[in-house]
């Protein structure tokens, strides 16, 4: 629907972080090319180029947090959140590029071993500890902060929002479109297939309501099942993880680098020690791949749209026909617009003398547990659950 989208993950803050990160980066690197070139260091410049896709990771960051923001529109009805995929990729492959060209100068550095200049090589290094220390300061590491496609502050402050689409097919059709701020909104429109023409706006039945709702009879019946199907995690913003661990990887490796300027200052007399430079690029060559390693496996789960790590499809399968009213479930699909949104759509089967926009109310709820702030559901009488893609409670 032309106008609406999925919660927005990106505040200010995180954007003002990334642009503090690409600066700092952006200059150190600047005085590791020279130095790494003036110390004859080999290992200086591979922390260099790995600095280059940390500078080149935080712009398209950036670029994707602005991107992401902007509202949907007929070319792109979910918006563009997913800039940020693209981004991560890239970032990815820059990193891969630029190590396997270092791995073919470290080779031929071991063929042909060349003098280096441990002491300025060391005093780099350590300069780098405290520059990546700093980064992981700014990009808030230091609180434990969840930066992620939910925005929570220090104080506990959280913001929902939820978009819902649900259409009622069968003696009537409803259309439910709710829209979670802190609290459920939902508008839901009805339209009799007779003479009349009519309109109505109810409140959703809210998770609270359901969990606490009785049967006619005062016994206590709860029209939402508590299920089997675990709920998401706060969902995190991948570009921001990927720099993260790009500055994690950074750090590891400044330190390699400064052991490696020490020894090779310490034996300077020798020149067998200054292999250690090359050799400190084959171990951060391995350091690359491990550090990329599960933001390669966000992206490829969000192009190949895989369910959400986290969510069981058949669990929630058998938990959505286990709601009061509910026959079966069709056309169940779960999957991710980016990490930390996920994406619902279903055909629901009422039973015989189910109100339809009341079991919408409670499917709608159930998927909120779940963490899942974006469905569509359509809801189809009795007489689609004997339909074969129509999945039955066992």
């Amino acid at each position: 629907m032309t106008g609406s989208r999925p919660p927005e993950p990106h505040d200010p803050q995180t954007q003002r972080k990334l642009l503090i990160a690409l600066v700092i980066a952006f200059l150190f690197m600047i005085v590791e090319v020279v130095g790494g070139i003036y110390a004859h260091s080999l290992a200086i410049i591979t922390d260099a180029a790995h600095l280059l896709s940390d500078v080149s990771g935080f712009g398209v960051s950036a670029l994707a947090a602005v991107w992401a923001a902007r509202m949907s529109h007929s070319h792109f009805s979910y918006g563009y959140h997913r800039v940020e995929v693209l981004g991560a990729l890239a970032s990815i492959l820059t990193v891969w590029l630029v190590t396997g060209i270092l791995l073919v100068e470290a080779i031929q550095r071991i063929l042909v071993p060349e003098p280096v200049n441990g002491k300025v090589m060391f005093a780099l290094a350590v300069t780098g500890v405290a520059v990546n220390l700093g980064l992981l300061f700014v990009l808030g590491i230091h609180h434990g902060h969840d930066h992620g496609h939910g925005d929570e502050d220090g104080h506990g402050h959280e913001d929902d929002h939820g978009h819902d689409h649900g259409h009622n097919h069968g003696h009537d059709h409803a259309h439910n479109h709710g829209h979670n701020h802190g609290r459920d909104h939902a508008h839901n429109h009805g339209h009799k297939h007779a003479h009349g023409h009519a309109h109505t706006h109810t409140p959703a039945i809210g998770l609270e309501d359901l969990e606490a709702c009785h049967d006619p009879d005062g016994a206590s019946a709860p029209l939402l099942p508590h299920g089997k199907a675990k709920g998401l995690d706060k969902g995190h913003n991948i570009n921001m993880m990927g720099a993260v661990v790009h500055v994690i990887g950074d750090l590891v490796q400044s330190i390699g680098v400064a052991v490696a300027g020490l020894l090779i200052w310490i034996h300077q007399d020798d020149p067998r020690w200054a292999l250690a430079d090359p050799i400190c690029t084959f171990l951060f060559a391995a350091l690359v791949l491990w550090t990329t390693k599960r933001v390669l496996r966000d992206i490829a789960d969000v192009l190949m749209e895989r369910v959400p790590r986290g969510l069981n499809i058949a669990d929630i399968e058998d938990d959505i026909t286990a709601i009061e009213g509910v026959a079966g479930v069709g056309d169940l699909h779960v999957w991710s617009l980016t990490p930390g949104i996920p994406l619902l759509c279903a055909h629901v089967a009422t039973q015989p003398g189910a109100e339809g926009e009341e079991v919408l109310s409670r499917v709608t709820a159930y998927v909120r547990r779940l963490g899942i702030q974006h469905s569509t559901l359509q809801i189809v009488g009795p007489e689609e659950a004997d339909k074969p893609h129509v999945h039955h409670q066992h």
